[in-house]
């Protein structure tokens, strides 16, 4: 899970979070157009908008003179990690949220005010963690209930919900699919090829023109991603997770991690450790 600030001052250096993640995004101030699967989207003042994991984004243009977004990121399995008093297991049962659509959402004052204060006190969660000892129950609390609000909020304002399908190419949205489902263990483009009976060139050629990144780097990004959860949020061996990512050699693993962030999985861990007991 991660949450980012964005103010005009670091405006430029903002990097939407990766596909395969779930974001959602308040705006405090300014406005913001963006490009989510061919579809232009103007989020304004006091509006929230949810992306479903599979949808590639991308900023157009940016306004006001002192702009102010919250970014929030998570992956679904995170609903399932510590405090869960309704045992949810994905964002399908959350009435707001249809996975096939973004979803866009005009706030009242009242509902900004509560919204924005949650996104304040996760972000000081996020980003601060190390002076809390009960860190992973805290941050599965605020996220629950940003988005058990989200749902109450979807009920009384029913008329400043809009929902937005993608305009892009639909075999985009297949080929994401395709990822998700076997990203742990199928690598290479040459299987996600085949599997939605295109050349391997159109699908490289398509992907990069819808997403502006080759699929090679959203494959590593997957991986990577999981591999710095199962890394940070659990006790599993490496060996354990080698193979959940479909790596039957450590050394293999090591290496393709060592690559991305320039430290091996174990000291990753190491340093993970140390950051949440301090």
């Amino acid at each position: 899970m991660v949450m980012i600030l964005v103010k005009q001052n670091n405006l430029r250096k903002w990097e939407l979070s990766p596909i395969g993640t779930v974001r959602i995004i308040l705006n405090c101030n300014g406005s913001l157009l963006l490009k989510i699967c061919g579809r232009k989207i103007k989020i304004k003042r006091k509006t929230i908008i949810l992306i479903p994991l599979i949808f590639p984004l991308k900023i157009k243009t940016k306004t006001g003179p002192s702009i102010k977004i919250f970014e929030l990121a998570f992956s679904e399995n995170e609903l399932n990690t510590g405090f869960n008093p309704e045992k949810i297991n994905g964002l399908d049962q959350f009435k707001f949220f249809e996975s096939d659509k973004i979803t866009a959402i005009d706030l009242n004052t009242f509902d900004y005010l509560y919204l924005a204060a949650l996104f304040r006190i996760l972000y000081f969660h996020l980003n601060y963690r190390t002076a809390y000892r009960y860190y992973t129950d805290c941050k599965t609390i605020l996220l629950y209930t940003i988005l058990k609000e989200l749902e109450a909020v979807s009920v009384r304002n029913r008329l400043n919900i809009k929902h937005f399908k993608s305009a892009g190419n639909p075999l985009i949205r297949s080929f994401l699919e395709l990822l998700l489902q076997n990203c742990k263990s199928r690598h290479n483009l040459d299987f996600y090829a085949a599997e939605l009976s295109v050349t391997t060139d159109y699908l490289n050629k398509l992907v990069k023109k819808e997403t502006s990144e080759a699929p090679s780097v959203i494959i590593r990004r997957f991986l990577l991603n999981r591999a710095k959860y199962l890394l940070s949020e659990t006790n599993l061996p490496l060996k354990m997770i080698a193979e959940e990512l479909g790596y039957s050699e450590i050394s293999a693993f090591s290496r393709f991690f060592k690559k991305q962030l320039s430290i091996n999985p174990g000291d990753f861990r190491k340093k993970m450790q140390q950051k949440s007991n301090q």
